[in-house]
């Protein structure tokens, strides 16, 4: 009866910890993809000292949550990431808008796609 009590405690607490893990990658994608929004708009703009400032914010805030997601996400969809954040910051600069406003659309799938990965969903389990 121990080991059955001690068990279901720790399962419970496996399941407590993923569950808040999900949430807190989920919030920071939705953050992430809304700052990805006013930079867009920003580019549109040509409002390009800001959209520098915002993506040196973006890149900084990338670097504290790539090492976090180091433990529980395929490192390939980090390095997707990291390139398409490195490209971004290389289009910016020398403001090209065309190619700005897609790496910025591909970064922003790539993050739709690390959400829908890590949704709690029954195809994720299955």
């Amino acid at each position: 009866m121990r080991l059955f009590i001690g068990l279901s405690i720790i399962l419970i607490l496996f399941l407590i910890f993923g569950i808040y893990t999900t949430n807190c990658t989920l919030v920071l994608i939705n953050e992430m993809r809304a700052e990805l929004a006013e930079i867009k708009e920003q580019i549109n703009d040509e409002n390009w000292s800001t959209v520098q400032q915002n993506i040196a914010k973006l890149e900084k805030r990338w670097n504290k949550i790539q090492d976090q997601w180091d433990f529980y996400i395929l490192h390939q969809e980090i390095e997707s990431v990291e390139m398409l954040i490195a490209r971004l910051v290389s289009y910016v600069s020398s403001k090209d808008k065309v190619t700005g406003l897609a790496e910025l659309s591909a970064l922003d799938m790539q993050l739709s796609h690390i959400y829908r990965k890590e949704i709690f969903n029954m195809q994720n389990v299955f």
